[in-house]
């Protein structure tokens, strides 16, 4: 098997590649193996090593940790979709890997023993249009505050969690609801006003630990989905903290404000180009197809981490 590294040194507040290429080397010294080890210097740079690496060496078992935040998983998993041979093993360097809050013990993540020593589970991998997302897609006021995050997240002395917040902020007192026709496995979801946001989840987990799509499970080949209906912004103000814990689904009172379902297929129609959030990265458009396909991906569970049930 081959074990390849590609680290993203912009990730979270930025990591020197150069003290982690030294952990790495330890690492795999101590086990007799070999690796190879990339550091990207621009964006979209993992996708075009992990799909080269995945081409050279069709027939061989390859191993690539992603080592940064959400954005650059999902860049590994557009390079290597599609290839069973390919595992993914997320090494977290970023402010959120939300992903990563499906799992038990998950600390492990950053233990690199752990990681040599783990096993790959299939999981599932949300689609739309001809891209791919390992956690979550969202469109909407919560898309627009993870485009606008990576902006906040340059400035000096601004954490992850707090880019994303004062994104939030920025969102909400700029263009307020989206009109869109959504339809669930050929059914009409109808909210005449619009929606204030739109998440889709193979994940529970966006945005640093808004819990969207709580009940989401990540090998089930179900789509969780959350419509928030268009209301106030005092309303939303009001219920925000329910939202993030989770609490939204189910809770009195809010059915006429969320909308929680399970599908396996959503079109999204507006007549305005949208940024589309996958795993914190984008594409704008008008109309998005949005599917799951089962078992699709060999992702690497470190030793003592399990799944949660």
């Amino acid at each position: 098997m081959k074990h390849i590294f590609i680290v993203n040194p912009l990730a979270g507040k930025g990591r020197d590649p150069d003290v982690f290429h030294r952990q790495v080397e330890e690492a795999f010294l101590a086990e007799g193996l070999e690796y190879i080890f990339f550091v990207t210097a621009k964006e979209n740079e993992a996708i075009t090593i992990a799909q080269t690496m995945a081409q050279d060496y069709p027939e061989e078992s390859l191993r690539f940790y992603a080592c940064g935040g959400d954005g650059t998983a999902n860049e590994v998993l557009q390079g290597i979709y599609g290839r069973d041979n390919c595992q993914l093993a997320i090494v977290p360097h970023g402010s959120g890997n939300d992903f990563l809050k499906n799992f038990e013990n998950s600390h492990l993540f950053s233990d690199l023993s752990a990681q040599i020593a783990g096993e790959p589970i299939k999981v599932d991998i949300l689609t739309a249009n001809e891209y791919y997302a390992l956690n979550l897609i969202n469109i909407g006021m919560d898309g627009d505050t993870g485009f606008y995050k990576k902006k906040f997240q340059g400035l000096p002395g601004i954490s992850g969690a707090m880019a994303y917040n004062l994104a939030l902020v920025y969102c909400f007192f700029q263009r307020y609801g989206i009109m869109a026709e959504i339809e669930v496995d050929g059914k009409l979801v109808l909210s005449p006003k619009g929606y204030v946001l739109t998440a889709f989840g193979n994940g529970t987990t966006y945005g640093g630990g808004y819990r969207a799509t709580p009940e989401a499970i990540i090998d089930d080949g179900i789509i969780d989905v959350c419509l928030c209906r268009l209301v106030s912004r005092l309303t939303i103000l009001r219920y925000l903290p329910i939202f993030k814990k989770g609490l939204h689904v189910g809770h009195p009172g809010l059915e006429d404000i969320f909308y929680y379902g399970k599908h396996q297929r959503i079109r999204f129609k507006s007549d305005q180009e949208l940024h589309i959030c996958l795993d914190g990265e984008f594409f704008d458009a008008k109309e998005v197809k949005i599917g799951i396909e089962k078992s699709a991906l060999n992702f690497l569970l470190p030793q003592g981490v399990k799944k949660k049930e």
